[in-house]
């Protein structure tokens, strides 16, 4: 699949796949591109075993994904926030 064909692809698209769909179900939340940390850090917590937010414009797996970030990054992100307050 060439860059062009990346671009489509969406999260519903994968989560239309039987095989992929429980391990994606389970393993990741979408927020907007509008949410803060603390918003996105909500998100992974309503779903267990989250460990990846994607970011679309909307916050909808409709939509192209625009961004990704880890709890990993998520959780940098916060410490970096804590030492410069």
């Amino acid at each position: 699949m060439g860059a062009e064909g990346i671009s489509r692809l969406t999260l519903e698209g994968w989560l239309a796949d039987p095989a992929l769909s429980k391990l994606f179900e389970s393993s990741f939340c979408v927020v907007a591109s509008s949410a803060t940390g603390e918003e996105a850090r909500s998100a992974t917590k309503r779903i267990p075993n989250c460990k990846n937010i994607f970011v679309t414009a909307g916050g909808s797996a409709q939509e192209p994904v625009i961004g990704w970030l880890t709890n990993v990054d998520l959780e940098a992100g916060r410490r970096a926030n804590a030492q410069t307050a």
